[in-house]
């Protein structure tokens, strides 16, 4: 709620493929100026690309050919963690017109655990084109204090 308030975000992207496909309902009553927005990452929404997932994290690509950087306060161990995801995730042509990421269950086996954190990065960065450094640094606090609770392996 102190993120929350201190930000006051106009809009929350939120995962709502597998378990996370009740979030939005429950969030919307909790935050009534916030667009709560379910994401289905295997669903279809642009031509070249196979899916949302893949989509998205074209998009984060293009925010940090933008210049998107992280602030210097956020937590070494954070950032390390997504350069691992982000470089384990490779992508492929689906056919002959299609970009498409390797599967979650791929890059698991790479580095040993499901790439969450650049998932959230990527969502945050999804469809608006733009990203301001305080959603960044509120999105890595809040991982940063997440991670305090449950470690990353």
């Amino acid at each position: 709620d102190d993120m929350y308030n201190i930000h006051k975000p106009k809009r929350a992207n939120i995962d709502a493929s597998g378990l996370g496909h009740f979030l939005p309902s429950r969030l919307r009553p909790m935050y009534p100026d916030c667009a709560m927005c379910g994401m289905n990452f295997s669903e279809k929404r642009k031509e070249g690309f196979k899916n949302l997932r893949t989509q998205i994290y074209f998009d984060l690509r293009d925010q940090i050919n933008k210049g998107l950087h992280f602030s210097s306060e956020i937590d070494a161990r954070i950032i390390g963690e997504i350069e691992v995801e982000l470089y384990a995730t490779e992508y492929t042509l689906d056919g002959q017109t299609d970009f498409k990421l390797i599967s979650k269950d791929d890059i698991k086996a790479k580095i040993s655990r499901s790439p969450d954190v650049s998932d959230s990065l990527a969502l945050a960065c999804a469809e608006t084109g733009e990203l301001s450094q305080a959603v960044v640094y509120a999105g890595m606090q809040r991982l940063k204090s997440s991670l305090k609770k449950s470690p990353i392996r």
